[in-house]
């Protein structure tokens, strides 16, 4: 069937309701949900549920988007987008997720369970698994351990205690942490990663 605004195409296990706009090269397939929104030249496909996002030259087969806007974007497995953030050529697969009001620029890809919050990213994120947590590089001077947003600076200073007291980690366990953030602290590069918007001369083309 046709979708009444937009005229895109919708199958009859899928539904588009009437206040999302699927233009007529949009397709909502499968059993994805669309509450609301718009797309345009994109599929939204498997069990996605999809609202208060816009979404261009989009394929979308993962957990779900609940806002933002996305150009160009390829999301797969169980990834999410949520908030509002801006994604442009940016493929997520597996459990990834972007959130808040991260900017991120490709072409680039996301994976595993890499937590994007903040900052303006030209280059994915430095991302480690050591089996009991995930760490995800930030913007300049912080990192994700799991989905806690610290600085640098504000993990080695309180780390050992919260993570005592709220994941009850020992000593070997928060300095395998310790360690990685070390090492992205001391090797950060910051070409292709800032806060803020983009202004001129932002150097993310910079090799």
């Amino acid at each position: 069937m046709r979708h009444p605004n937009g005229h895109g195409h919708v199958d009859d296990q899928a539904e588009a309701r009437p206040l999302a706009h699927v233009d007529r090269n949009s397709h909502v397939r499968d059993f994805a949900r669309v509450h609301s929104g718009r797309l345009v030249d994109t599929t939204v496909a498997l069990y996605t549920r999809f609202s208060n996002a816009e979404a261009a030259r989009c394929t979308i087969a993962c957990d779900e988007v609940t806002g933002g806007r996305l150009v160009e974007c390829g999301l797969f497995d169980q990834s999410c987008v949520w908030d509002a953030p801006t994604l442009f050529r940016v493929t997520a697969r597996e459990g990834a997720r972007v959130y808040g009001n991260a900017i991120m620029l490709g072409p680039l890809e996301i994976f595993g369970d890499m937590r994007v919050l903040a900052g303006t990213w030209h280059r994915a994120p430095r991302y480690c698994h050591l089996g009991y947590c995930f760490l995800t590089e930030g913007p300049p001077g912080w990192a994700m351990i799991d989905c806690k947003f610290n600085s640098y600076a504000g993990w080695f200073r309180v780390g050992p205690r919260f993570a005592r007291r709220h994941y009850g980690w020992n000593t070997a366990m928060h300095e395998r942490v310790r360690d990685v953030l070390n090492v992205w602290c001391e090797t950060e590069d910051l070409r292709r990663k800032h806060w803020g918007q983009c202004v001129a001369g932002c150097s993310r083309f910079a090799l």
